[in-house]
């Protein structure tokens, strides 16, 4: 929270986002991975489906290629 507006700011929606998403049941389906252009990410398995995170920490834009996505969905 903001502490002059008393208002949410970014890291509080992206911890929101992450709380509703990621529920207590959920497994890591594969490791984290990272790549050179500051991303990185993990799967899940959850009670509602696979998930994936994706991370970016720089303020460009990032292409991350998603081989293991290629194959048909089980």
């Amino acid at each position: 929270m903001d502490w002059t507006t008393n208002q949410p700011n970014a890291r509080f929606w992206v911890l929101k986002l992450i709380k509703d998403s990621f529920h207590p049941a959920t497994q890591w389906w594969k490791p984290t991975w990272a790549s050179p252009s500051r991303s990185g990410g993990a799967s899940f398995i959850t009670p509602a489906g696979r998930k994936l995170l994706l991370v970016n920490k720089s303020d460009l834009a990032a292409e991350v290629p998603l081989p293991m996505l290629a194959g048909p969905a089980r």
